[in-house]
């Protein structure tokens, strides 16, 4: 803003504009408006009650130049909304399906069998199954590891506090007599990366049960092995 004019909020109802004046009073300009009518109207304000001493021509000058502007104000409006609602719509992620999930298991899987929703594979050297259900829109990945006949309670707390501290997304199970390693997700929402690294993740557990526990190698806040 130049020096000597100040900045002035303009009525109600004209919402959005604003008003810059000269420390005399007079009117500088004024922003866009998409109503080209309400600019008119205010503007005509100056018109009639023109700053004493100031010439007639320059307010009507100034609201031919205004009106001028505002005209394609609406315009430009519109085509931004457009261009935002396009954006927004662009980062919303297609749901996916079985068929979805069926090309994906093909992407890691060096053995498949089985029917769909129902996968037998072998991702990253180790068997596991996918199992998915779409009315309930649930998925899960699971791998057999040991007998949990003979776990002994401090063995079910090791895999307890390795589920906490270095079993990322997968995770330790116990389920009909078996221990399990396991990755559960909502199947619309499941993404492609997602689904490739939950298989490694769940290969990872079942390599590492007895040793380390764990899916990736991290160890949250830094603690010891369990």
């Amino acid at each position: 803003m130049s020096r000597g004019s100040q900045t002035g909020l303009t009525p109600r109802g004209f919402a959005g504009c604003h008003v810059r004046r000269r420390a005399s009073g007079s009117v500088l300009e004024v922003c866009r408006c998409e109503d080209r009518g309400l600019v008119l109207n205010y503007l005509s304000r100056f018109v009639h009650r023109p700053h004493p001493g100031e010439p007639m021509k320059t307010a009507t000058v100034l609201i031919l130049s205004l009106s001028l502007l505002a005209i394609g104000s609406p315009a430009l409006a519109q085509s931004k909304s457009k261009r935002v609602r396009v954006k927004k719509l662009s980062r919303v992620a297609t749901p996916t399906t079985n068929v979805t999930l069926a090309k994906w298991v093909r992407v890691v899987a060096t053995k498949v069998t089985g029917t769909t929703g129902r996968w037998q594979l072998t991702a990253s050297g180790v068997q596991m199954m996918i199992i998915t259900d779409q009315r309930a829109d649930r998925m899960r990945i699971i791998s057999p590891i040991a007998s949990a006949a003979k776990l002994k309670r401090a063995q079910l707390l090791t895999l307890m506090k390795a589920n906490f501290d270095r079993a990322l997304d997968a995770k330790y199970a116990v389920w009909r007599g078996q221990v399990w390693s396991t990755f559960v997700h909502p199947l619309s929402a499941l993404r492609r990366w997602e689904f490739i690294s939950a298989t490694k993740q769940v290969a990872a557990l079942v390599k590492t049960y007895g040793g380390s526990f764990s899916s990736i190698g991290v160890v949250f806040g830094g603690g010891k092995k369990p």
